[in-house]
């Protein structure tokens, strides 16, 4: 497959190796069956590791699978990180994670998934993994924790996003 982007080829490989390693969020999102969930918050340094301080969730998130060079001058920059919803969980046996309310549900792919909406605005799709039928207005809980990040994109800052919240030439990672 050869995806085209912005008048040139951004990727070349086989349909797997744009589901596994997309290069762009154009990318990510064309051989999805669910759109990408999307993340948008700033980089922290955490020792030897990064943390995303998300201010749409009031949370901070590790980062997973990337390398980074540890620097001052990557502390602080605004990042999007990407996921592929089926590895975000959402269920109702969790830990109790404030904010979270189901919205809508759907099944994809013999999956069935809950939209969820969190109390700071951040809105999202999660694998519903509940004992039970989850219901509109319910609160859930949410774990990223063990969802793989996809694409990291790093962004020049928050006017670089159109209006769909897609960074317009962020720097893949």
């Amino acid at each position: 497959i050869y995806f085209l982007e912005t008048g040139s080829f951004k990727q070349v490989g086989t349909w797997n190796d744009l589901y596994e390693r997309p290069l762009t969020p154009g990318a990510a999102q064309i051989v999805s069956y669910l759109d990408p969930v999307v993340l948008r918050g700033r980089l922290h340094a955490a020792g030897a590791d990064w943390d995303i301080v998300s201010d749409e969730l009031g949370k901070s998130i590790r980062l997973q699978g990337h390398v980074l060079r540890q620097g001052p001058y990557l502390d602080g920059v605004p990042v999007e990180l990407y996921y592929r919803p089926e590895q975000i969980v959402a269920s109702n046996s969790g830990p109790d994670e404030t904010g979270f309310r189901v919205t809508g549900t759907s099944a994809k792919a013999g999956l069935e998934f809950v939209h969820v909406e969190h109390e700071r605005g951040w809105r999202g799709t999660a694998r519903w993994d509940g004992r039970s039928k989850p219901e509109g207005g319910q609160t859930v809980s949410v774990s990223f924790e063990d969802a793989r990040q996809l694409l990291l994109c790093l962004c020049s800052g928050q006017d670089s996003t159109d209006s769909t919240g897609v960074a317009e030439s962020p720097a893949m990672v």
